[in-house]
């Protein structure tokens, strides 16, 4: 039983069947008195990984027996050696520390057995995921690679931990090692570390901004990694899941499944990421009270003293986050202090399953929350050449797009592709929430802009000390995009057909499927058969009008004659050419313009003086912009007014 155990957990990757078979060999050697067996039991019942049993009551039966093991082999026997890394790895785990494992990695290597050095190797990096240890991780990633056992799991592992610690230190080579690892797996799967590369699929894709793909993927990973017992796949679908809500604007939506999800029991010891996406998401979503509650469970810590743990740096990032739209200025200064040595990483939830772009983003937004105006600048620009380094394309858009708010030199860097190719929501692009005076960025006195900024299903509209909460429109889309880029003209079209690869002369490309020019309403042909039938009902009046005629037959023919002469005329012009139907331009001027004038309308119902003041400063046509001075200048006579 044990062997087929072995075959299943290193082999296979499948944990679920693995401890099915341990147990009973477990018992079995447990009952004949066979040492060797009941070490390889206890040692299978661990797993791959550190801290799988996650209910306290399993993970003390497994630390017992792996106790009881180790007081009946010899400690310097292979599975003494093993039975000792996984003892201090488990310990180091829990503790966020590091040094027993270690050590147990040295007295590994001085036995001729590979297979102990192996296991103490996969062990230790499973501690050394934080911000803290990118030098030594590699280090033990390349030195688990070059060693050879037995066990297929070994060489997989060892891709997979050299693929991972690229992924964190943010190396290019990421993605070509992550090839490797498929190509390995591609000869024969392998249930843990094959979940495990997929979710690194995941990530990569969420840097692209293919969201949907991500999301597919996600949930195929979710499912793969659940059947072969891992339980760290559920955490991981989580924090997948928020960041793609994250750059599209609908974290909110996820309030019930990180509050079921913060409060599961498997959840890692080291883990806080998602009781920061929830206080996030509470932020979001307008309901500040719990924003708060949720935050000072993390704050309250301290904050200093949250685990550095392969979580740490995104838990951070989203705690900044929360704290900007709260106006929490002390946790915000607190958090900068924490990442700033951390400035060149990526904030990544493990071994890189997800990433939040560029540390620097949250630096930047810290100081902006504190109302340093000009250093939130310098963080946001870097971050822009980071993420865009890295390949992350919505993180790039976000931080171009904030930075755009308070430079104007930076808002001509921003295209609409940053907000229209689902690569960032335009309600992350807000200024409100800091408590500072906003009045003046580090180009000096400018206007606050509005913001529109999505809340769940609605939106929150505000400007200068006023506010309104509307329903969602496709006109209150358009509005976003508008007040998110104060005094630029983006086309009609742009805002309503989106991203569009430029034609070969340099113009933007026509609306998908539409041709620049116009077509007829009637072509010749048709405009003929009219006339044809006009005249043939001129003739038919005239008999019916003779004496003996039906004046009903008449009547009906008038009719159908006035009707017809009505079509002709409303689509022939001057000279009786044919009218074209309107261009993808004109089409999009009406639509767009309409669908703002609605939008404002519902502001204006929900706050006058708001929505007065922002349908003064909206210009529509088929080119739209939002020219905030006069704007401004209303509102803060409306805010002194009120």
């Amino acid at each position: 039983m044990a062997t087929d155990g072995a075959r299943a957990l290193w082999e296979d990757g499948d944990l679920r069947t693995a401890r099915d078979f341990f147990e009973a060999a477990y018992r079995r050697a447990e009952r004949d008195g066979d040492a060797p067996a009941l070490a390889e039991s206890a040692l299978g019942l661990a797993g791959l990984g550190v801290h799988e049993h996650r209910g306290f009551a399993e993970a003390v039966a497994v630390r017992d027996r792996l106790r009881r093991a180790a007081a009946i082999v010899a400690p310097d026997s292979p599975l003494g050696l093993r039975l000792h890394a996984r003892l201090a790895a488990e310990s180091d785990y829990r503790s966020g520390g590091y040094a027993a494992v270690l050590d147990a990695v040295e007295r590994a290597g001085r036995v001729a057995d590979p297979v102990p050095v192996a296991e103490a190797l996969n062990l230790a990096l499973h501690c050394l995921l934080g911000p803290d240890h990118s030098a030594l991780r590699r280090r033990l990633a390349t030195r688990l690679a070059r060693v050879r056992t037995p066990r297929r799991g070994d060489l997989l592992l060892g891709l997979l931990w050299g693929t991972a610690s690229l992924v964190l230190d943010g190396d290019p080579d990421a993605v070509r090692s992550l090839a490797r690892l498929h190509a390995a797996l591609a000869e024969r799967g392998h249930g843990v570390v094959g979940s495990t590369a997929q979710a690194l699929d995941v990530m990569f894709q969420i840097r692209a901004g293919r969201f949907e793909e991500a999301e597919l993927t996600a949930k195929e990973c979710a499912e793969a990694g659940a059947a072969a017992g891992h339980l760290a796949a559920p955490a991981w679908h989580a924090a997948q899941l928020v960041s793609i809500r994250w750059y599209q604007g609908r974290l909110a939506e996820l309030l019930p499944m990180l509050e079921e999800t913060a409060a599961l029991p498997s959840l890692s010891p080291t883990d806080y990421s998602v009781q920061s996406a929830l206080a996030l998401a509470c932020a979001v979503s307008g309901d500040a009270r719990r924003a708060r509650g949720t935050l000072a469970g993390l704050t309250g810590y301290p904050l200093a003293g949250l685990p550095r743990s392969g979580t740490w740096l995104a838990t951070l990032s989203q705690v900044v986050e929360t704290a900007y739209l709260l106006g929490d200025t002390q946790t915000a200064a607190e958090a900068y202090e924490l990442l700033a040595p951390y400035a060149q990483l990526a904030a990544t939830i493990g071994p890189g399953v997800t990433c939040f772009g560029s540390v620097e983003h949250a630096l930047g937004l810290a100081r902006l929350t504190t109302g340093d105006v000009a250093a939130a600048c310098a963080h946001l620009d870097r971050a822009v050449r980071a993420d865009d380094a890295l390949g992350h394309r919505p993180a790039a858009a976000l931080a171009r797009l904030r930075l755009a708010t308070l430079t104007p030199a930076a808002a001509s860097r921003v295209t609409t592709n940053d907000v229209t190719a689902n690569h960032v929501p335009t309600n992350h692009v807000t200024t409100n929430h800091v408590a500072t005076d906003r009045s003046t960025t580090a180009a000096g006195a400018v206007p606050d802009p509005a913001s529109c900024r999505r809340q769940g299903r609605r939106w929150l509209v505000e400007a200068a000390g006023r506010a309104a909460v509307v329903d969602d429109c496709r006109g209150i889309a358009y509005l976003a995009v508008l007040l998110a880029h104060p005094g630029r003209e983006i086309r009609a079209v742009d805002l309503a057909a989106g991203p569009a690869e430029p034609a070969p002369d340099g113009r933007p490309a026509p609306v998908a499927g539409e041709p620049w020019g116009t077509q007829p309403l009637l072509d010749d042909r048709a405009i003929a058969q009219y006339r044809r039938r006009l005249a043939a009902l001129d003739e038919e009046i005239g008999d019916h009008q003779a004496p003996g005629g039906g004046p009903t037959r008449a009547a009906q023919a008038r009719a159908e004659r006035d009707w017809l002469r009505g079509q002709l005329r409303s689509t022939t012009g001057l000279g009786g050419r044919a009218r074209g139907f309107a261009g993808a331009d004109e089409r999009a001027r009406i639509a767009v313009g309409k669908a703002i004038r609605r939008a404002l309308r519902s502001i204006a119902d929900a706050d006058a003086e708001l929505g007065r003041a922002l349908t003064a400063a909206i210009r529509t046509g088929q080119r739209c912009a939002y020219h905030p001075e006069g704007e401004h200048d209303d509102l803060a006579r409306c805010a002194s007014a009120c």
